[in-house]
C-alpha cells in the first residue's frame, strides 16, 4: 500500500465516495419523511453521516499529510477546526462538511466531482419522485400566500417544497455544466426554462424557480454579448456578488425600522429579514455563533409558538454560525470567482453567481450538497496525495 492508496482504493476515490454518500443521505433520508418500514433508515443514515463519512475524509487527508506537510494542509486543519468548534456551539455540522469537501478537493479533476455529484443528485430526485408516486413518503402540501394569490406546493417527502425545488435546481445546474460543450445554447436554455416552469408548478417555490429561469436570461445575454464584449456582463455578475452580502445586512436592519420600504421588503422576502432582526436583537453577533432555537412557520402554526426562522444564507452565517466562519466563507467565494474567472469558465461563473443570489433567501449557497461550484476553489490544483 502506497501513501496514495487505502487498500486498493485511491484517496481521490475515498473523497468521491464520501461526497456521493453525503449527497444521497441529505437528499433521500435526512429530512425526508419516509413511511414505515423505510423510516428506520434514518438512524443508519445518521451513523454514516456522523462516523463513516468523516472517517473517509480523514483517511484522505492523512494520506496526504503522511507524504508531505504543506501550507494547504496546515490551513485545512485550522479552518476545519474553526468550523467544527462553531458546529459544537450551534449543534450543526453542515459548514464543517462544506469546509472539508472544499479543502480536500485538490488533486481531483473538477469534472469528476461534477459527474459524481450529478449521478447522486439525479438518482436522489428520481427516488423522491418515485417514492411520492407509490406513497412511500409523506407528500404534504404547503400553502403559499403571494400577492398574486394562494398556491400550494408539494413537499415530495421533504420537510418543505423549497427543499425539493433546491434539489432539482442543483441537479439541473449540474446537467447544464456537464453539457456546456455538448449541447447548443438553445437546447440548454430550453431545458432550463422547461424545468423552471415544472418546479414552480410542482413546488410553488419562487426562489428556485426564479433562479433557474434567471440562468436562461443571463446565459442568453452572455451568448449575445460575447460576440461583442462579454466581460461587461461578467463584471456585473461580480458586482452583484459583492452587493448581495451588503443587501442582506441592510434589509435585516431596515426591518427594525418603521416605514413603507421595510414593510414592502418584508412582504416580498417572506419575513426572513424581520425575523433575522429579532434574532440579532436577542443574540447579537458572536465569533462562533449562537445556539438559536428555530421555529418554522409550519411548527409555529401547529404549536402557536412565535416563528423563528433564519433562511437567508448570509444572515444565517453571521448570526447563527458566527462572524469568523462568515469571513472564511466570504474568502472562499472570492477565491472561487478569481479562479473560474482566470479559467474563463463563464457557465460555471453564472451558476456560482446564481447560487450567491439564491443565498439572499435560502441556505443552499453554503450547503455543499447543493452548491457544487464551491468545490472548484481548489480542485485541479496540486494533489494533496
Amino acid at each position: 500500500m502506497t501513501t496514495r492508496e487505502f487498500g486498493k482504493v485511491t484517496s481521490n476515490q475515498l473523497y468521491l465516495y464520501a461526497l456521493v454518500l453525503y449527497i444521497l443521505l441529505n437528499y433521500t433520508i435526512l429530512g425526508v419523511q419516509w413511511n414505515y418500514p423505510f423510516s428506520i433508515l434514518k438512524n443508519a443514515a445518521q451513523i454514516i453521516l456522523t462516523y463513516f463519512i468523516p472517517f473517509l475524509l480523514c483517511v484522505r487527508f492523512m494520506l496526504g499529510f503522511i507524504k508531505k506537510r504543506t501550507w494547504h494542509q496546515l490551513i485545512t486543519v485550522l479552518i476545519i477546526s474553526c468550523t467544527l468548534y462553531s458546529s459544537s456551539v450551534i449543534h450543526s455540522n453542515a459548514l464543517a462538511y462544506t469546509a472539508a469537501f472544499i479543502l480536500l478537493a485538490p488533486g481531483i479533476d473538477y469534472d469528476e466531482i461534477v459527474r459524481a455529484s450529478y449521478k447522486a443528485a439525479f438518482f436522489s430526485v428520481a427516488l423522491l419522485i418515485l417514492a411520492t408516486i407509490i406513497g412511500a413518503v409523506n407528500d404534504n402540501q404547503i400553502r403559499f400566500t403571494y400577492a398574486t394569490g394562494v398556491l400550494y406546493g408539494h413537499t415530495m417527502g421533504t420537510s418543505h417544497p423549497n427543499n425539493f425545488a433546491a434539489y432539482v435546481m442543483t441537479t439541473l445546474f449540474l446537467w447544464l455544466y456537464m453539457n456546456r460543450k455538448r449541447k447548443s445554447p438553445a437546447k440548454l436554455i430550453c431545458v432550463d426554462i422547461i424545468v423552471g416552469v415544472i418546479v414552480f408548478i410542482l413546488t410553488a417555490s419562487r426562489t428556485s424557480s426564479i433562479v433557474i429561469l434567471a440562468f436562461a436570461v443571463i446565459y442568453l445575454l452572455y451568448e449575445v454579448m460575447k460576440k461583442v464584449n462579454a466581460e461587461r456582463l461578467i463584471n456585473l455578475l461580480k458586482l452583484a456578488i459583492v452587493a448581495v452580502f451588503a443587501v442582506s445586512i441592510y434589509l435585516m436592519n431596515s426591518m427594525g425600522q418603521v416605514g413603507s420600504n421595510g414593510i414592502l421588503a418584508d412582504l416580498t422576502f417572506a419575513t426572513r429579514f424581520s425575523s433575522a432582526y429579532n434574532i440579532y436583537q436577542q443574540y447579537g453577533i458572536q465569533p462562533f455563533g449562537s445556539d438559536i432555537e428555530f421555529v418554522s412557520s409550519v411548527v409555529s402554526a401547529q404549536t402557536g409558538k412565535s416563528s423563528v426562522i433564519l433562511d437567508s444564507a448570509y444572515l444565517n452565517l453571521l448570526l447563527y454560525r458566527g462572524y469568523i466562519v462568515t469571513v472564511l466563507f466570504a474568502i472562499a467565494v472570492v477565491l472561487l470567482f478569481r479562479k473560474i474567472g482566470k479559467q474563463r469558465e463563464y457557465i460555471l461563473m453564472i451558476i456560482a453567481a446564481l447560487f450567491v443570489v439564491d443565498g439572499l433567501m435560502e441556505q443552499n449557497v453554503f450547503m455543499i450538497y447543493c452548491n457544487f461550484t464551491l468545490m472548484a476553489c481548489f480542485s485541479g490544483l496540486e494533489s494533496i496525495d
